[in-house]
């Protein structure tokens, strides 16, 4: 009951907040000037949606395929450090200044590479696809950090015995170490999928640059003033990539529970059943 009153009680609120911005804001306001009017936002969706559509597959897209590609460049190093112990403090050495680099860094790096003669020469792809570099380079150090923690967390018994037994190498790996750092892997990714969408929406903003005809919602909102705006189109592009992020977000929080649940045969455990307090 509780529940069903607060979501009521935010809904008034949002509907009154709704109504003023709509009939009483003055069109000189900063809000409208730059976001137009709540009918403004159901104008543009109406007209628009096949584009809103279309940029928000593309968007999806490219999150959830650099969340793969970093998931997978995570496992090489980890196997790589793995090999040698001097490597893994090396590899987690790396992955803890590399994560500092502001984003931005790294998109216009890969930018001036994709645009440069050996750009051309050897990556001469469709930017869509040439998205997915900066983005999955971004994206695939929490798992990588997070992973070398949980390797770190492993009982050094176990180690020692494992050393005992004279395990191969590979084995200790692929049966021991990567399953005991696949909890610690995933809440990395999970960590990552936070802001995949933010990442995703950067990188097309600063690729696709004000003169490109073809329509991207990081181009819409990273330069949403550089030229001529349809009336509403920011703040329902602005919801759209909200939207957009949440769902990539519990898309792979639902992946983790299932991928914990095949490998360890047990569901992830309800915080609900274990409060802190109570």
């Amino acid at each position: 009951m509780k529940l069903v009153i607060s979501l009521v009680s935010i809904c008034l609120f949002i509907a009154v907040l709704l109504f003023w911005w709509e009939k009483h804001l003055d069109n000189n306001h900063i809000f409208v000037v730059y976001f137009g009017r709540p009918s403004d936002v159901l104008s543009y969706t109406t007209q628009s949606w096949q584009k809103i559509l279309k940029g928000s597959l593309s968007t999806t897209i490219i999150a959830f395929i650099s969340l793969l590609m970093s998931a997978a460049m995570a496992l090489l190093f980890l196997v790589i450090g793995l090999l040698s112990d001097r490597w893994l403090r090396q590899i987690e050495k790396f992955a803890l200044i590399s994560q500092t680099i502001p984003m931005l860094v790294i998109v216009a790096i890969c930018y001036i590479i994709e645009k440069s003669i050996i750009g051309r020469a050897f990556l001469n792809i469709h930017f869509v696809w040439y998205c997915f570099v900066p983005v999955s380079i971004v994206l695939f150090f929490p798992p990588l950090v997070y992973g070398i923690k949980g390797i770190r967390d492993i009982d050094t018994d176990m180690k020692a015995m494992l050393r005992i037994w004279n395990a191969p190498k590979m084995w200790r790996i692929i049966k021991v170490y990567l399953p005991q750092a696949l909890p610690h892997i995933l809440t990395g990714l999970r960590v990552s999928a936070s802001w995949a969408i933010v990442a995703a929406l950067i990188t097309e903003g600063l690729m696709f640059g004000v003169s490109n005809d073809q329509f991207s919602i990081g181009q819409s909102l990273i330069r949403p003033f550089s030229g001529s705006v349809i009336k509403g189109q920011t703040l329902t592009l602005m919801i759209v990539a909200t939207i957009l992020g949440y769902f990539v977000y519990y898309v792979v929080g639902c992946i983790q529970s299932i991928l914990q649940k095949k490998v360890f045969g047990i569901a992830a455990e309800n915080e609900k059943n274990y409060p802190i307090i109570d």
